[in-house]
This record gives C-alpha cells, sequence and structure tokens, in this order.
C-alpha cells in the first residue's frame, strides 16, 4: 500500500464519518494542534524522569482518543468515539503530587535544561491546542470533558516545567 493517495491534491481531506472536508477547517487545524502537542509529549517522555514517561504516553493515549473525537464531529460516528469523562481527575491527581512541597505561582525560564525545554516547549503547544478546541466548542458539541482536559493537561505541563527545571543544569 503506497503512503500517498492524490485524494488530499485538491486541499481536501477525509474526516471520520465518511466527510471530506477542507484542509483549512477547524477540526484539521485543531487535529494538527493535537498531533504536534503528542509530538512534543513523545520528546518530553525522552528527557523527562522515569517516574513521568509513563504518565506521559497515558497522555498521549488521551491524545489519541481526544484526536478521534475531534475527527469525528459533525459525522454520526461521533457516538463511536467519545472522550472518557473523568480523566481530567488523573491530571489534578498528578499535578497535587507534584506541587504538594510547595506552592508555585511563578514562571521559569524554559531551557534550564533540556526536560524543562521540551516540557515547556509542549505546554505552550498545548494551550494552542486548547484555544483550538474552544474555536471548535463553538460550532460542534465538543464535551465540556474535553475543555477541562486541556485546561488541566497545560496545568500539569507547567508543573512538570517547574519541577524539571528545578533539578538544574543536566550533564
Amino acid at each position: 500500500m503506497k503512503v500517498y493517495t492524490r485524494k488530499g491534491d485538491n486541499g481536501e481531506a477525509d474526516l471520520m464519518g465518511g466527510i471530506r472536508a477542507h484542509k483549512g477547517d477547524d477540526r484539521f487545524h485543531t487535529l494538527g494542534d493535537l498531533d504536534e502537542l503528542n509530538a512534543w509529549m513523545g520528546l518530553a517522555k525522552c528527557v523527562t524522569s522515569e517516574d513521568e514517561r509513563a504518565f506521559i504516553e497515558q497522555i498521549q493515549g488521551d491524545l489519541g482518543t481526544m484526536m478521534a473525537h475531534i475527527a469525528a464531529l459533525g459525522s454520526k460516528a461521533l457516538e463511536q468515539h467519545p472522550f472518557p469523562a473523568g480523566l481530567d481527575t488523573e491530571l489534578e491527581k498528578r499535578i497535587d503530587a507534584l506541587s504538594k512541597d510547595e506552592e508555585i505561582f511563578s514562571f521559569t525560564l524554559p531551557g534550564v535544561n533540556e526536560s524543562s525545554a521540551c516540557v515547556n516547549a509542549a505546554r505552550t503547544i498545548a494551550r494552542r491546542a486548547e484555544r483550538s478546541v474552544c474555536t471548535l466548542a463553538w460550532e460542534y458539541p465538543i464535551t465540556h470533558d474535553v475543555l477541562k482536559y486541556m485546561n488541566r493537561l497545560s496545568d500539569y505541563l507547567f508543573v512538570l516545567g517547574v519541577n524539571e527545571a528545578k533539578k538544574g543544569e543536566r550533564k
């Protein structure tokens, strides 16, 4: 099977449920932002502490589920691709665990070390992806669980970035 299909050469692509849309459609912008975020999460997973790797991998799975949900918006396939409720509480637990020793109110300069730089890049992309999701929510029935998850995800990445920066420069 070839990678290219030539079906997108006119600026359109397929979404779930047999919907064909222009590549400038907000759903594709959001899917692109989530895809970029997932790639940066993969990089963060490679450079953060071992205890964060499994959790980041879980987040990557959540993002994949969210992308399927977004790709199904506007079609009957949406019912087959719900975004699970309550995933934001897992993020809250992790945020609380990472910030239990002290309250974190200040930003750190990204780049203290490789891991803080990667996590902070992922955080900024998560914020952009959240804005994209909010834009879609004006037009499509995006569940509140997606919005909460995206908000908590950027909070988690903020706290993780601060924690990674505190570890200092890696040798």
